[in-house]
This record gives structure tokens, sequence and C-alpha cells, in this order.
């Protein structure tokens, strides 16, 4: 029974000790690991090295110039003037100005209006070479100057028109154009249609006008004739 007891205390103790052994073989595996993964993580993580600021100190203000440096401008005084305030006085009288006097040329046996270089004994009007008494020359042309203004028939008034209906007849008229190109006069040459001769003249001098006409690039009067037409 003596045997039997101890060998039950040696197979626990012995059971003790092999756990024992095992816990401490265990406990020295997790702390060489745990090492071993500390020294493995340092690794691949190094840790980052400190950044040096270096502060320089801005360099020293230049000595002042020789001759006591720079002194402040004294700002100098600008005097303001008055301004000076016109004074107008108004004249007791304002002297009139007198007209001067036109110089005349007077020539003896002249008349009022005429011009300078006219004959003696001319009349107002005229014209250079012209005969005193005379007649004015017209130059007698087969085309007429071109026609500025005016209708080409005259328009007949309803009461002439009443008594000449179904009346068919020709005016033919002289007509004058001076170098101006206006109508100076009109002459009935010929007419079956005597009623309205009046009509026709009236209508010529009132209305019609022409380009000055010209002769070798001067300036001339001419005549011409002139035929009217009319169906009734």
């Amino acid at each position: 029974m003596f045997d039997d007891i101890v060998k039950s205390g040696s197979a626990a103790a012995i059971k003790r000790r092999s756990m024992s052994v095992i816990a401490s073989f265990a406990a020295h595996a997790i702390v060489i690991g745990s090492v071993l993964y500390i020294s493995y993580w340092v690794t691949l993580h190094p840790k980052p090295e400190p950044v040096k600021v270096t502060f320089f100190a801005p360099p020293p203000p230049p000595p002042p110039p020789a001759g006591g440096g720079n002194k402040p401008k004294t700002p100098k005084k600008v005097e303001i003037k008055p301004k000076k305030t016109a004074t107008f006085v108004q004249p007791k009288e304002i002297p009139k100005e007198q007209p001067k006097e036109q110089e005349k040329e007077e020539v003896e046996g002249g008349v009022e209006g005429g011009v300078v270089g006219g004959v003696v004994g001319g009349v107002v009007g005229g014209v250079v070479g012209g005969v005193l008494g005379g007649k004015l020359d017209y130059e007698r042309v087969s085309r007429a100057p071109k026609r500025l203004s005016g209708e080409d028939r005259p328009s007949i008034p309803p009461s002439l028109l009443s008594a000449l209906r179904g009346s068919k007849g020709v005016i033919l008229v002289k007509i004058k154009v001076n170098t101006q190109g206006e109508v100076d006069a009109v002459e009935i040459v010929r007419s079956t249609l005597p009623l309205l001769d009046d009509v026709v003249k009236r209508h010529i001098k009132s209305f019609w006008k022409f380009e000055p006409p010209l002769n070798a690039g001067r300036p001339t009067r001419v005549e011409f004739l002139q035929p009217f037409s009319f169906i009734l």
C-alpha cells in the first residue's frame, strides 16, 4: 500500500513537472516570437529623421553716411495771394460809329446802275457791242436746247376743251431763248386752232426753261421753231 502511495505521488509530481516544462517552453516561444516580430516591424518602418530648421539673423543696417546723415527737409511756405476782382465801369456815353462814305467812281455821262466798261448813252441791261436802239440778235438753230423744266403740252381749260371737242390742228411757234436758258419771247408762226394760241404761249413762258445755249463754248441767244399738235 505504501508503494502504491509512493508510485501515485511520483506520477503526480512527474506530471506537474512536465506541465511546468511545457509552459516554460511556451512562454519562451512567445517571448522570442514577439522579439522577432518587433524587430521585423522596425525594419519595415524606420523612424523618420527629424528636420533641422536653421534661422539666420538679418544683416545689420548700413552705417549712416558721413556728414551727419540725411536731415528732414523743411517744407516751404506757400503764400496764397488774393485774386483781384476786375471792376467794370460803364461809360457815360457810347460813341456811335459813323458809316464810312463809299467812294463812288463817277464817269462823265454814266447812269445809275451802269457797269464798268459801258458805253456813254447805253441802257441798263444792254450788252457789250450792242447798238443803241437796236434789236437783240438770236441765232436760228434747227434743234432746241435741252429743256430742264415744263411739260410737253399745256393743260387746256375745261371751257375751251368743251368748245373745241372733236377738233384737231397744229400750232407752230417760234421760241427765243437768252444766254441764261430763259424764254425771252414766244411768237405764233402758224395756227389752225387760234383759241389755243394764248394757252400755248403762257405755258411756254411760265414753265419752260432750257440749258444755257452755247456756240463754240460761248453763251449765245438762240431761236427755234416748235410745233404743237392737238386732237381734241
